[in-house]
């Protein structure tokens, strides 16, 4: 057990469940066997169970997050997020209960260690070398841009956050690192003086040990070391590579840099393999503690600065400095009675202070605002210089200054968030808007000057939101009993060492619900799991030096039974529905073999693809204005490009002509060498002749594409963004077919998915513009009176969708264009004076989305 969640520490932050967040099914897989494997354990073995207020209270919160799941926003969100909390569960039971032995809490202490040094080293070089390297990647390479924010313009937000030296390490924020190192900072320091202990005994009598196995295990060191020092030598040297002008590694190529790092590595193994040979296994273990602790703490608190958040570094003070007076506690004039009432105070104020809602919420969300309101001053000042600069990024960075403390503008936005969130919770009082559905929520609660944003920065309010009264009252008091009872137990504990190592694992968890109050680091399976295995940890510490728990009473065993066998039941449902959304993912995800397993729900090569085939259709399509429609002009497509569309290379050829650019050549490009094999940069040149036969092609795949998708989404028909996608699909197909048969069919099946899309997930405003595009191409096939029905039934999904989200500019400028194109419609159908109104009311709302766009301008 120990081992597993050992393994889950190290592992676990290096492919970071935000950024990466399919890789959450593999971590979630092992935790899943590990909780089998202690049910069953239970099951033959009964034991008594500790912690087991904590362990009712989570699990109160997990069921009541499942039965407010009935009346979510969507179930695709909700089911995944059910995924999480049962993970989460599962592992504070882990470390809670699978804990029992000093051994194995050394073990789980001793990869938190391995953990946190490598990745605030991997922090360390990311910010001297990485970041500069990714910036020069993103200003070569516009397809980057596009591919990682959706576009290859640099507005002045993206540019700050590209040019800020802040490094983020394995994490996409920079104050999810400072989360995931204040949680392990406090536990270091702890172990700190073991590690000292450990390393001064290496002084002492040198004694021979005596074991018949001393010489594997001096191997196995050996070999162990020599591998991981290659490991860092080999992919330090491909990193350092990144950041090179031209991408060029200083030891280039396939074998080289191993040969040239073998060596070095063989070298230090086999000193490790001495030093085990000489001094055993347990004198090799307590030079690796007195090196790595040390090591780590000080990487760590480097890594904490680079990071600059300083949410995160008041966090770790108030933490330490709480867990210090708890250490001193016997000495000070206080007692448990007075640390209750502080820590529930400093708790229950903190949250109000951070979640209360302001004035503005109250405001009319659908008034339009002045130009430039006084409280916008500020963000006009910051967009106008802003805008005098270049819209280039700068290679060398941004560095942090210490004035720039003093900058509230990020404080600003997320009391803009909290005061949406409150409106969000108010008006779904008591059973939320479903597990995971804070962002699919919040538009619809949106005012304006709130910024927008995916998560309400403060966990507890957002589960709150999410799960109503019951499952936010549940998930506050499971960390509140927490606080208090870690704190009597603490103030209980007579061992110097149990108490600091107590101390220790209490500061990181209550640093990181500190931070939580003003990030969402619940929100990223990669801060979670670690957190909640530190606050089993802590449990586990406090009751090491218990009575064995096979001696406990019959009832308190029985108990442990129903645990367990409850427990395992929730193993096999959650079990059933990971593999079940795993095949799903897997199917979705484009590659061969496993290229399909490592990126497994990755999906922006599926959107790649039809983007691809609009670029396509733009060419053999284009517009009767485009410059493609004269005579001799080239429709030229990249051959990768055209192969995303149309995977048959003979059927390329047999439509167009393959070339290589020729700078030198009159025309530019020559055209392909017979046998001659297509590089990265060959083009595809469409022939005039051949561009029918070239549209009944693409339009073939497209729609072979399109039935892959239909049947993979059978197998899972839940995930909105899967129909939307097919939507888009025959909506492209409607566009560019002459056929009216086929544009009729490819209507009535852009209207199916655009309904099925709703469906799922009915609170989103983009599905609902979706739904009414679907129609609006209905009323264009049908004509006549039977069309203009379709075309008010699609404008009042206009409607709806400007309804879910009033803030947006973009929704409103469609609303508005949809207004205008059927007050159009109208006056030609005769009904001039409905016609004219509709007009004037497309007009104010185009108006509206200017206003909009303009206060973008201003928070950006």
């Amino acid at each position: 057990m120990a081992l597993g969640l050992g393994l889950l520490i190290v592992l676990r932050p290096w492919r970071d469940g935000l950024t990466f967040p399919a890789f959450n099914a593999y971590f979630f897989a092992i935790v899943l066997a590990l909780g089998a494997a202690w049910c069953a354990r239970g099951l033959l073995r009964p034991v008594s169970l500790r912690a087991p207020v904590p362990l009712f209270l989570l699990a109160a919160f997990l069921g009541v997050a499942w039965l407010t799941g009935y009346a979510s926003y969507a179930y695709d969100p909700t089911s995944r997020g059910l995924q999480r909390l049962v993970v989460y569960l599962l592992l504070f039971v882990l470390a809670s209960n699978g804990l029992r032995t000093r051994r194995a809490v050394c073990i789980v202490l001793g990869a938190m260690v391995a953990g946190w040094l490598l990745n605030s080293l991997w922090t360390i070089f990311h910010y001297n070398v990485m970041l500069r390297g990714m910036r020069q990647v993103l200003k070569d390479n516009p397809q980057v841009m596009q591919l990682y924010f959706g576009s290859t313009e640099v507005n002045p937000e993206l540019k700050h956050r590209i040019e800020s030296n802040r490094a983020f390490g394995t994490f996409l924020f920079p104050n999810a690192l400072g989360a995931y190192l204040i949680l392990g900072i406090p536990i270091l320091g702890a172990v700190l003086p073991n590690a000292m202990a450990a390393l001064r005994s290496l002084s002492g009598p040198r004694e021979r040990p005596e074991s018949k196995y001393l010489g594997w295990m001096a191997l196995g060191v050996g070999l162990g070391v020599s591998f991981v020092t290659l490991a860092v030598l080999y992919f330090g040297n491909e990193f350092i590579g990144l950041a090179r002008p031209g991408q060029k590694a200083p030891i280039a190529g396939a074998y080289r840099p191993f040969l040239f790092f073998l060596p070095v590595a063989a070298v230090v193994g086999a000193g490790g393999g001495w030093f085990v040979r000489g001094r055993g296994l347990s004198a090799f273990g307590r030079l690796c503690a007195g090196v790595a602790v040390p090591a780590a703490l000080g990487t760590s608190l480097i890594a904490l600065w680079l990071s600059y958040s300083r949410g995160s570094a008041a966090a770790l003070v108030a933490a330490s400095a709480f867990a210090v007076l708890l250490v001193r506690g016997n000495r000070l004039p206080w007692n448990a009675r007075v640390v209750h009432v502080g820590l529930v105070s400093l708790l229950i104020g903190g949250a109000l202070l951070f979640s209360r809602p302001g004035a503005a919420q109250d405001e009319d969300g659908y008034r339009l605002p002045d130009p430039i309101p006084s409280n916008m001053r500020y963000e006009q000042r910051k967009y106008e210089e802003a805008e005098k600069e270049k819209k280039t990024i700068n290679i060398e960075g941004a560095e942090r200054q210490l004035a720039s403390l003093a900058d509230l503008s990020t404080f600003r936005l997320r009391v803009s968030y909290w005061q949406v969130s409150m409106k969000m919770f108010m008006g779904n009082f008591w059973t939320g808007v479903g597990l995971g559905n804070f962002q699919t929520a919040y538009p619809e609660f949106q005012f304006i000057g709130a910024g927008d944003v995916e998560t309400a920065h403060n966990d507890f309010l957002q589960y709150f939101c999410e799960t109503g009264i019951f499952g936010g009252a549940l998930f506050v008091a499971f960390w509140v009993y927490f606080g208090v009872w870690g704190a009597r137990r603490i103030l209980a504990e007579t061992d110097a060492e149990t108490k600091r190592w107590l101390a220790g694992t209490y500061a990181g968890a209550l640093g990181f619900i500190l931070h939580s109050l003003v990030d969402f680091d619940f929100q990223n399976s990669s801060l979670a799991m670690p957190a909640f295995t530190v606050a089993g940890l802590f449990y586990a510490l406090a009751n090491l030096n218990r009575p064995a728990a096979a001696a406990a009473p019959a009832g308190h065993r029985r108990i442990g039974w129903i645990a367990s066998a409850v427990l395992g039941v929730v193993v096999l449902l959650c079990t059933a529905s990971l593999f079940r959304a795993f095949l799903f993912d897997l199917g979705l995800t484009e590659g061969r073999g496993g290229w399909r397993l490592y990126s497994i729900g990755d999906r922006k090569p599926m959107n790649a693809r039809l983007e691809a085939a609009n670029i396509v259709w733009g060419l053999l399509n284009p517009p009767p204005e485009s410059p493609l429609n004269q005579p001799g002009k080239a429709r030229v497509v990249q051959l990768r490009g055209a192969l995303r569309v149309v995977p048959d290379l003979i059927q390329l050829e047999s439509v167009g002509v393959l070339g290589v650019p020729v700078p030198e050549s009159p025309r530019g490009w020559r055209p392909l060498n017979p046998g001659e094999a297509p590089t990265a940069d060959t083009l595809l040149f469409f022939i005039e002749a051949q561009l029918p036969r070239a549209r009944q092609v693409v339009a073939e795949q497209c729609a072979r594409r399109i039935a892959v998708l239909e049947e993979w989404d059978k197998s899972y028909p839940h995930d909105p963004e899967v129909s939307a996608h097919i939507f888009s699909w025959y909506e492209s197909l409607h566009n560019n077919a002459s056929d009216p048969v086929a544009k009729r069919r490819y209507a009535l099946e852009a209207e199916r998915w655009a309904k099925a899309t709703v469906d799922r997930s009915p609170k989103v405003s983009w599905w609902w513009l979706n739904y009414a595009k679907a129609l609006w191409l209905r009323g264009n096939v049908e004509g006549g009176t039977l069309g203009l029905e379709y075309f008010n039934t699609g404008l009042g999904y206009y409607r709806k969708a400007y309804e879910l989200y009033p803030r947006s500019a973009a929704i409103a400028s469609h609303y508005g264009q949809a207004l205008q194109k059927l007050g159009v419609a109208l006056v030609k159908f005769g009904r001039t004076e409905e016609g004219n109104k509709m007009l004037a009311e497309g007009q104010a709302m185009i108006e509206r989305a200017g206003i909009l766009d303009r206060y973008d301008q201003l928070m950006w």
